[in-house]
């Protein structure tokens, strides 16, 4: 499915409501325009594909740097309890 804004041609990724849509176009030299509409508002994005990789791998990278602390605070609790159950 394509949608038509401001004569240029977009992809659809999502399509919830008729005035709520997610689409995409290429632009060429590695640069995409993200087109996200919603309650009828239009907002677009020039992406350059490969910042949009590193975006996403840092981000990848925090999420599993806050597992890790969680689970080290969990991990650390559970050894704490144990030690106050074995004293």
């Amino acid at each position: 499915m394509t949608l038509l804004y401001d004569g240029k041609e977009y992809i659809v990724v999502k399509d919830w409501e008729p005035d709520e849509k997610l689409a995409y176009r290429e632009t060429g030299h590695n640069h995409i325009e993200i087109l996200n509409m919603f309650c009828g508002v239009v907002h677009v994005a020039t992406v350059h594909l490969g910042m949009l990789k590193l975006v996403l791998e840092h981000r990848e990278y925090l999420q599993d740097v806050n597992k890790s602390e969680q689970q080290q605070l969990l991990n650390h609790e559970i050894i704490k309890a144990i030690e106050e159950e074995t004293a």
